[in-house]
């Protein structure tokens, strides 16, 4: 196919040909999002203001159009019924503005709002919000709307209605041909864009522990130390937020001094400086991503089966009136910037894709309070006492260490030896929920018969 010549502008330049990442051997196929740096120039990020512009108010009326329809005329709105009246909302004058961006991305935030009201229903999510333009900015991708080709011996970025290509840094090539890209903003000012690709993940080998059983690890998360492993070792906490603390206490003293409106209404000066503040938080924010990447992965690369323990961070950083609480007040700021939760989400991720099995303790499991040599419970501690003896067998116990040697050596209690990946066991005060805990059979390739061994 022959590619239309502009004479003003020459070629145009041809869509990119991606090659097939796919393999053969233990493999299975799955969907990754890959993310970039952008740099568009100053054209694209007024066309890119006017995308996030259109995109946010679609889902805003979206949201109040089909909220009010069930509240008021108990008639429940679908994506079709959303669809249509948005291209009647497009010939009205008032919003006429609509049809100046791709009518792709406009489409995208009403599937993106259908999501949202499907993870709301199924427990996963709390209820829709509107969106604000002083958070992220984002705009979705699809089909035609978006290819990569190449300029000058550049792969850069095509976009409907946005003029020119789009500079991309390649930090790592993409395995296959995206199915869809999200280009997103941030407070900081920066520019990226998400790819969605297929690819296939690499089934790990076991890592069999003794007599061949497969190898678990207790994970428990803390502030001292992120994650301290059943086998003894520690993370540790490289205190992101402590660490940036006089750079961005400095930068938000200046930008508190900056006036918020001036002559010609905000003050360019403010805004400066509030992007300053913004790139501290962003580095921070970087900077934890990267260390619990690097972390999830070598837990998935190194061990069969992880257990970690269900937290209730919110309840944790809740201040109250008792004397618990208070405490636990003056602890909200580092249990909020530990990144827990995200630590459980990368590894449920990751574990899906290389076929690992992960566990989830109930909160009320006394990780703490039991010996894990005699299994007496030795009842709760405050969170000052690091290191205390068992007063039965006379142990004495690392707290971290001891609740992570709880976690691992939960799945071998005799009282929980009914227990199996995929269902919930309640006994004991203590309950499992295993998160994709079928492991294939071609994942025990080399085992004996090829059986799989159950927890």
């Amino acid at each position: 196919m022959t590619s239309p010549v502009d004479p003003s502008r020459g070629s145009v330049p041809e869509p990119y040909q991606f090659g097939s990442a796919f393999g053969s051997g233990m493999t299975h196929e799955i969907k990754r999002t890959y993310r970039y740096r952008i740099y568009p120039n100053e054209a694209q990020r007024a066309e890119l203001a006017r995308t996030f512009g259109c995109s946010r108010w679609v889902y805003n009326w979206a949201l109040e159009t089909k909220t009010k329809a069930y509240y008021q005329d108990e008639e429940s709105l679908s994506f079709t019924d959303l669809s249509g009246r948005l291209t009647s909302k497009k010939k009205e004058e008032e919003t006429e503005w609509l049809s100046e961006v791709s009518a792709v991305t406009l489409q995208q935030s009403l599937r993106n709002l259908n999501q949202a009201f499907t993870n709301f229903f199924e427990g996963r999510a709390e209820y829709p919000s509107f969106k604000s333009k002083k958070g992220d900015q984002t705009a979705r991708y699809v089909g035609t709307a978006f290819d990569i080709r190449e300029e000058n011996g550049k792969r850069k970025l095509r976009l409907s209605k946005m003029p020119g290509l789009i500079n991309i840094r390649w930090s790592r090539e993409l395995p296959s041909e995206p199915s869809s890209c999200t280009v997103t903003k941030n407070a900081a000012g920066q520019y990226h864009v998400c790819f969605v690709c297929t690819e296939e993940a690499h089934l790990l080998p076991r890592a069999d522990g003794e007599n061949g059983d497969l190898e678990p690890v207790g994970v428990d998360l803390g502030i001292e130390s992120l994650a301290v492993l059943s086998t003894g070792e520690k993370a540790g906490n490289p205190r992101w937020f402590e660490s940036e603390q006089e750079r961005r206490r400095r930068k938000q003293q200046k930008l508190s001094r900056k006036e918020k409106k001036g002559l010609g209404g905000l003050s360019n000066n403010r805004e400066r400086q509030r992007k300053r503040v913004a790139k501290v938080h962003q580095r921070i924010q970087d900077r934890r991503k990267d260390f619990i990447e690097k972390l999830t992965t070598r837990l998935v690369e190194k061990f069969d089966v992880i257990v970690v323990e269900d937290l209730s961070v919110k309840a944790m950083q809740r201040r109250g009136a008792s004397a618990a609480s208070v405490q636990n007040g003056s602890l909200a700021r580092h249990i909020s910037q530990a990144g827990w939760n995200q630590i459980i989400r990368r590894l449920r991720d990751k574990c899906e894709w290389h076929r690992r099995t992960l566990v989830i303790a109930d909160k009320w499991f006394p990780s703490s309070q039991r010996c894990s040599e005699c299994g007496h419970v030795d009842g709760k501690k405050p969170l000052g006492v690091r290191d205390w003896t068992c007063s039965e067998c006379g142990t004495c116990h690392d707290r971290d260490i001891n609740a992570a040697k709880n976690l691992s050596g939960a799945l071998a209690d005799p009282n929980s030896s009914t227990w199996r990946p995929g269902r919930t066991r309640r006994a004991s005060g203590r309950r499992f929920r295993s998160m994709n805990n079928t492991i294939p059979r071609q994942a025990t390739a080399g085992i004996a018969g090829g059986e799989v061994k159950h927890l």
